[in-house]
């Protein structure tokens, strides 16, 4: 996805500041989601909403509450959007939005996304939710207020709802990388990027790497950690770097 087109696209409706914002957390969401990392992404769903939420501030009424101040409380935010003039004002900007992110809002701060006691584990539809409600907010404002072509436009928002494949799936611990043709460098590394904070010996990698031998998955862990940087191993453990996430991300996610 060209996020710098599309912070473009929002800048131009609101400022740049903003459009930082809201773009800066959809990335961040959209990625903690595909790592099924779901509560920092729903955390990061809070920092959407509360950036959306000033652009419709702007567009309605022409002024914004600071980024250093806290937004009204949500039945005054919601009446003060629908009460703009709907001649001059989209019932999308006055209603639609606002009660899609009213929603959004309402799980992440209503429903604990850790969910803890649950006897049934909802973290994954909540999730699901909310990526899904964000995609629709980010394309609305596209579709409304772009300036490029119909055709540009378009193309962002299809960039934006497109359903992903899965990278990686989970049965029980243990993770499968779905993806075939893989070099023996980008599996391992894929495997590292889903497993996050936990990292991985080297005994596991050799069960989940079911197309790469152990001799071949030891000489690429030395390799990614001394040529490229992109992991690095502690205790008999291998964890994925920052660096080592920012390739991932833009060969496999981009």
């Amino acid at each position: 996805m060209d996020l710098k087109g599309l912070r473009e696209q929002i800048a131009g409706v609101s400022d740049d500041q903003l459009a930082e914002e809201l773009v800066g957390a959809y990335q961040e969401l959209k990625t903690r989601y595909l790592r099924r990392d779901f509560r920092p992404g729903q955390l990061e769903a809070g920092r959407f909403t509360e950036a959306a939420f000033r652009i419709l501030q702007l567009i309605a009424r022409g002024k914004y509450t600071p980024l250093d101040r806290a937004l009204p409380k949500l039945p005054t935010l919601l009446q003060s959007l629908e009460s703009a003039d709907a001649d001059v004002v989209h019932d999308s900007v006055r209603v639609h939005i606002p009660r899609a992110l009213a929603a959004v809002y309402n799980v992440r701060n209503r429903r604990d996304v850790g969910h803890i006691a649950a006897d049934v584990d909802a973290n994954v539809m909540d999730a699901t939710y909310v990526v899904a409600t964000c995609d629709w907010v980010l394309a609305e404002f596209v579709r409304l207020f772009h300036h490029c072509s119909p055709e540009q436009a378009q193309a962002y928002i299809d960039g934006i709802v497109r359903r992903r494949a899965p990278l990686v799936q989970e049965f029980g611990e243990i993770p499968f990388v779905l993806r075939g043709a893989l070099s023996a460098r980008d599996e391992i590394l894929l495997l590292l990027w889903q497993r996050g904070s936990l990292g991985a010996s080297l005994d596991e990698l050799d069960d989940w790497a079911v197309s790469v031998s152990r001799k071949v998955i030891s000489a690429r862990l030395a390799e990614l950690e001394r040529k490229h940087r992109f992991i690095r191993r502690i205790d008999g453990r291998a964890f994925i770097t920052d660096t080592g996430i920012e390739y991932i991300e833009s060969r496999l996610l981009a």
